[in-house]
């Protein structure tokens, strides 16, 4: 799977993620910002594609992310958001 569709399943799982809040302020807010947020990974991952993830990696994330929203367990789904981040932090360290 090429980075293009990688990129377009993270942006409709997080679509999906934000609609479920019912918030629509918060949901079109969010979406802008992850909007932005998909430029710069683009350039990140295309100049660094060790940064690229796997494809495996990517599906077990957005899986637990998905169980968990739709079990309405906010706790999980937020350690979930949380240290997807910090992999990411980490693995964009690395290469700098």
């Amino acid at each position: 799977m090429a980075l293009e569709d990688i990129l377009a399943l993270d942006r409709r799982v997080h679509r999906f993620v934000y609609k479920a809040a019912k918030n629509p302020y918060l949901s079109n807010t969010l979406d802008h910002y992850h909007n932005l947020s998909l430029r710069i990974l683009y350039v990140a991952m295309k100049w660094c594609p060790t940064l690229v993830p796997r494809l495996e990696d990517v599906l077990r994330e957005q899986v637990l992310m998905l169980e968990a929203v739709c079990s309405g367990d906010a706790d999980r789904a937020e350690k979930i958001a949380t240290d997807h981040v910090a992999v990411f932090e980490v693995e964009v360290r690395k290469v700098m």
